[in-house]
């Protein structure tokens, strides 16, 4: 799956991500644009399949990224926050 549109599902997500994660949404941009490690990751009330990516930004840091599809090559963020020790391991660290 090739990512070239990323934004916010809502309003508020943005937000939420700088001020609960510390994460901003030009770093999920580059986790999403680069070549994360991608897995579903179950659907959403609405039917939609979810799916989780694991990656680094420019910086080096690890995020691990969940999205929605919104049609070819664009992501709904719905949520972003620092990647585990484990989830960088399956992302083959």
């Amino acid at each position: 799956m090739r990512i070239d549109d990323v934004f916010p599902a809502s309003p508020s997500i943005e937000d939420k991500l700088l001020d609960k994660h510390d994460v901003t949404m030009d770093e999920v941009g580059e986790v999403l644009c680069g070549t994360p490690h991608l897995r579903r990751a179950g659907k959403d009330r609405y039917g939609d399949m979810r799916y989780g990516a694991v990656g680094r930004t420019h910086a080096g840091r690890w995020l691990t990224v969940f999205f929605v599809a919104r049609g070819p090559g664009a992501a709904a963020v719905l949520t972003a926050r620092d990647s585990s020790t484990a989830e960088k391991a399956l992302a083959g660290r």
